[in-house]
């Protein structure tokens, strides 16, 4: 099993883990594009004014671990990335197909969901998807 079909199936959690695991395997996941599958807010959620102090922390925290993984990977370790954004609370089967697309149309051989749970659930629907494909 090469290095980048392994990293479509390794599960890891935190920022440092994730840079750790992409800077090892970068030579490998160079070869091509890398989807970057991560969380954007809901169109309703993203206009409401003055969230609770909780809910704007969390929604920040959120939005700079989506910005980190994607600065560290192609700015920081040269790799190629194709961005998607999931805004929903739970991924659909649209949010999944959508990824699975954009997989195929760009090359992509590696899937990382960053941010909210739906991001991650739908990186691993997606690159369940392109693993049992072939892809």
């Amino acid at each position: 099993r090469s290095v980048a079909k392994m990293a479509a199936r390794t599960v890891l959690s935190g920022p440092s883990s994730l840079r750790t695991h992409l800077k090892s395997a970068a030579s490998s996941l160079r070869r091509s594009p890398c989807l970057i599958i991560s969380s954007d807010l809901p169109a309703d959620e993203q206009h409401k004014p003055n969230p609770p102090p909780a809910v704007k922390s969390l929604r920040q925290s959120i939005s700079d671990q989506c910005n980190r993984a994607g600065f560290t990977a192609s700015m920081e370790l040269g790799l190629r990335t194709v961005n998607c954004t999931v805004s929903s609370a739970y991924p659909t089967r649209d949010d999944i197909q959508r990824g699975i697309e954009m997989a195929n149309r760009t090359g992509a051989t590696t899937v990382i969901g960053v941010g909210a749970g739906a991001a991650v659930d739908c990186a691993k629907g997606v690159a369940s998807a392109l693993g049992s494909n072939g892809g």
